[in-house]
């Protein structure tokens, strides 16, 4: 009777052991699946965010090259609305914003004309510091990206000085002798907006009109220049707007 009972208890263990590394296996085979899979899972994952980063790249790029002319109609839409209130003997105000402005090209653009001799050395016949007096002298050499650089220093150091229009005025300059009118124009509209009374106002309305006008919009070169008409109408400037107008057909 023992031995029966003792023959049992064994085979009794010996069943138990052997489901148990059974199961065990099992259990085994199913962890390196669910390894295949995450593994395949993982690289699924990074190849999806490989490709939306290349999306964001493509995107970027193509705001990049699109947001200037876009960005800046949409903000100076509202000169359309001044000029009529301005024919119509009232007044309003027009809103616009400005944004921060990307490092400008290396070089001139092919064919561009340098900055005005004369408003350059009426410039540097003032006093100014320092700093100030070299970036015109990187717009006089023509070394533009280096005067916007250290324009934008001068800015930085020196929020309160009263050459802070003109020193957004020639930054202004330079983007539009680099052929980047868009950002040009946003430096030239901070004039307008922010530094109504400055005498840099009616030159930068008139920069704002040209710059358009190189970017082969009609429309809003016409407003610019019909504004430093109904503004600024005894000024040099003025003048060179009614020939623009004149030119195409306004």
């Amino acid at each position: 009777m023992l031995r029966r009972l003792t023959a049992t208890l064994v085979l009794s263990t010996l069943t138990v052991a052997c489901a148990t590394q059974a199961d065990l296996q099992q259990l085994r085979r199913d962890q390196r699946t669910m390894r295949s899979q995450l593994a395949d899972t993982r690289a699924s994952v990074e190849s999806m965010q490989r490709d939306l980063a290349a999306l964001r790249g493509t995107l970027d790029e193509t705001r990049h090259s699109r947001r200037g002319g876009q960005e800046v109609n949409s903000r100076l839409d509202s000169l359309d609305a001044r000029v009529a209130a301005l024919e119509q003997g009232r007044t309003s105000t027009v809103s616009t914003d400005v944004g921060a402005a990307p490092t400008p090209a290396p070089s001139p653009a092919p064919g561009r004309a340098e900055v005005a001799a004369s408003d350059l050395a009426r410039e540097e016949a003032q006093t100014t510091p320092d700093e100030y007096r070299r970036a015109l002298g990187f717009v006089r050499q023509n070394e533009y990206d280096r005067a916007v650089q250290l324009f934008r220093e001068f800015l930085r150091a020196n929020p309160s000085s009263p050459l802070v229009p003109n020193a957004h005025y020639w930054i202004g300059e330079c983007y539009f002798v680099l052929g980047d009118y868009s950002q040009a124009i946003l430096q030239f509209n901070e004039v307008r907006q922010q530094y109504p009374r400055s005498d840099r106002v009616p030159p930068a309305l008139l920069k704002i009109g040209l710059a358009f006008l190189e970017m082969g919009n009609k429309r809003e070169a016409r407003l610019a220049f019909q504004k430093v008409v109904n503004d600024y109408p005894s000024s040099p400037e003025a003048a060179q707007a009614r020939e623009k107008l004149r030119a195409i057909g306004a």
